[in-house]
């Protein structure tokens, strides 16, 4: 998993086209409509602009850069040529912004764990969904285990109980796999080493 801060290689596909590599890294920790701008900045800088838009810097009064017309030359076709910080998720080259503007935003909030869930669905996404099926971080599955049946007041070994108690015969390792081969839960890696548990709500 990376730690990267998400981001995005935009290219202006005119450029492209005409052997020229024309693009740059956007931070897509931001709202849709900044990505957007960014990526209508990048589009106006093509040296092979095939449309005209609306001049950013005014409303075609006095303006030197669109000479009081309030249009202005660009490029119109883009594509995303690289990006960074979604783990294993791919965006592919014609990503929706507003959808990657609020992946940007959940992975900020939830970090690993949520790359690891989005990228284990094409429709997990939602932050939601993310904390419904997101059980912890644990060692392995089987210290997952453990602890549920902690939590509901089995303990595995406390020291006042006799020794042939049944809780120190309990197989966790083997409730762990049954609880993953019946699909009640799946696993993720995370960077560390550790293991990420999901519900398959």
């Amino acid at each position: 998993m990376t730690k990267t801060a998400p981001r995005l290689y935009v290219a202006c596909l005119a450029s492209y086209n005409n052997g020229v590599l024309h693009g740059r890294w956007i931070d897509v920790g931001q709202d849709a409509d900044e990505i957007q701008s960014e990526i209508a900045a990048i589009l106006r800088e093509s040296q092979f602009p095939n449309v005209t838009v609306d001049c950013p810097e005014c409303d075609g009064v006095g303006c030197t850069e669109c000479g009081d017309t309030g249009k202005v030359a660009s490029a119109e076709e883009w594509a995303v040529h690289d990006f960074e910080g979604f783990g294993e998720i791919n965006l592919g080259e014609y990503p929706d912004i507003e959808e990657v503007a609020a992946l940007a935003a959940a992975i900020d909030e939830h970090g690993e764990p949520f790359l690891a869930w989005a990228a284990n669905a094409s429709d997990n996404r939602d932050p939601d969904d993310f904390q419904e099926s997101y059980s912890g971080e644990y060692d392995d599955l089987a210290d997952y285990v453990t602890d549920f049946w902690e939590q509901a007041g089995w303990k595995p070994v406390e020291d006042h109980r006799q020794w042939w108690h049944p809780t120190r015969y309990i197989d966790w390792e083997a409730m762990a796999r049954d609880l993953q081969l019946n699909g009640d839960v799946w696993t993720a890696q995370s960077s560390d080493f550790r293991t990420y548990v999901f519900q398959n709500n």
